[in-house]
């Protein structure tokens, strides 16, 4: 049995080399509409595994470890999709027993949640029975003692066998449903897209030549020289406040967080590495306030989303529609009282489609309650109690009653501490996951 978890190198070993032109033109025509997801997933499976040469004395099972998971993924769905479309899901298990498990691994790292993975069990488990009563090893074995030209006999053995899959039916009834097929396409397109670089490599077309990113050594000189372009002062300190990784021009990326003073008393962080931009609206005295733990690589991703939103408006300005209740919907979940931190007083400041994927950017401030605790219902008008200086402050509502001497009394029920935020998220996934959610 082939597992997800085996070898999973993080570079990859066998593997095309695609013009990053490729790339862009699916997406785009994914964009235009031009080409459905499930003609997209189709392309790029060919894009990663078409023609690649793998070494003739390697097994099948050390070519597997050598895969990175985001190749084994899609490799297995391919195998899937293409058995199950051809002849149902018993001749996938008929055929490919060996990515069984795989496969349900795959539906779960897809979408933990799908109604994919809860159906497939049905299925993966009544073939497991078969397998453990022996029944499947005695029905290959009549098979392949057959003669040839004995097909009838074959072709009776294998619809028997499929009797011993009952859920088969209603499985392959809600697979075959285009609805249904179209969010595993989907849920597939999004997975490739954020990890495109596990999948195949990607080079600009011959005669380009990638912009070259500012490198730590010239992080300082050169931002020091962007600050004076734009605010006309030289800068009296500029600093590298932070390294953070993110994922550009579909490789990961360094960028570099620098914190500056000016002259005028400005102070504040900006950001340069692959692109170079500071907000005039942010100012130290923010920064500081931001949740300690997180607050540098939330500053990461707040520039390097602003800049993707800028170079997907201008490739497909419609791209800036936003689903108005899907933002609704992840506010609710980002808000939900039993979290151990709430972002409130959200500013909403942009929104962007990367592929079928809405994605938001918003400030506001951040609830920290470290005792594990629902948070108080009314969280609109929240107190600041004194109480014993800048870090021991309580932000607190009045909801509970205790009993008290000469009647009862209201007691506070406190939030500790209270932060400022800038964040990027998307629909289903984070840009990054070390940041204050982990969605």
């Amino acid at each position: 049995m082939y597992d997800l978890k085996d070898g999973n190198p993080r570079k990859l070993s066998y593997y095309n080399t695609v013009d990053t032109a490729l790339i862009d033109n699916i997406q785009q025509d994914l964009n235009d509409e031009k080409i459905t997801t499930e003609d997209a997933f189709w392309k790029y499976q060919q894009l990663a595994f078409e023609g690649i040469q793998y070494p003739d004395n390697k097994t099948e099972q050390a070519i597997w470890k050598k895969l990175t998971r985001v190749q084994k993924i899609v490799l297995v769905m391919n195998i899937f999709i293409g058995q199950t479309n051809n002849g149902g899901v018993w001749q996938f298990f008929f055929n490919r027993p060996d990515y069984a498990i795989a496969v349900a691994e795959a539906f779960h790292e897809l979408d933990s949640f799908s109604r994919y993975r809860r159906e497939y069990e049905k299925p993966l488990n009544d073939f497991a029975a078969m397998s453990s009563t022996g029944v499947y090893q005695e029905l290959m074995e009549q098979i392949y003692s057959l003669k040839d030209g004995e097909d009838a006999k074959r072709w009776k053995l294998f619809k028997d066998g499929q009797e011993h899959i009952p859920s088969h039916e209603a499985f392959e009834t809600f697979f075959y449903d285009q609805k249904n097929k179209s969010i595993l396409y989907g849920s597939l397109i999004r997975y490739i897209h954020q990890h495109l670089s596990k999948l195949l490599k990607i080079e600009l077309p011959e005669g380009e030549e990638a912009a070259k990113p500012i490198s730590k050594k010239e992080a300082i000189p050169h931002f020091t020289s962007y600050l004076e372009s734009i605010y006309h002062e030289v800068p009296t300190e500029v600093k590298i406040y932070y390294t953070g990784r993110v994922t550009m021009n579909n490789q990961a990326a360094q960028l570099f967080l620098m914190q500056y003073k000016l002259p005028s008393g400005r102070e504040s962080i900006g950001i340069t590495g692959y692109f170079t931009y500071d907000f005039e609206e942010i100012d130290q005295t923010e920064i500081n306030g931001m949740y300690r733990q997180y607050h540098k690589q939330e500053l990461v991703n707040l520039y390097h989303g602003w800049y993707r939103a800028e170079k997907i408006l201008l490739q497909n300005p419609k791209a800036r529609e936003v689903n108005a209740k899907d933002w609704a919907k992840t506010l609710r979940r980002l808000q939900g009282k039993s979290q151990t931190q709430i972002p409130v007083n959200i500013v909403f400041r942009e929104g962007f489609l990367v592929g079928e994927e809405q994605w938001y950017l918003y400030e506001g401030d951040l609830y920290y309650n470290r005792k594990n605790k629902p948070f108080p219902e009314d969280l609109d008008n929240v107190d600041i109690e004194k109480f014993g200086g800048e870090k021991g402050l309580l932000f607190s509502t009045s909801v509970a009653h205790l009993p008290s001497f000469g009647g009862r009394m209201k007691k506070n029920t406190a939030v500790k501490a209270k932060y400022r935020i800038y964040d990027i998220i998307g629909s289903k996934h984070k840009l990054l996951k070390d940041n204050a959610w982990g969605f």
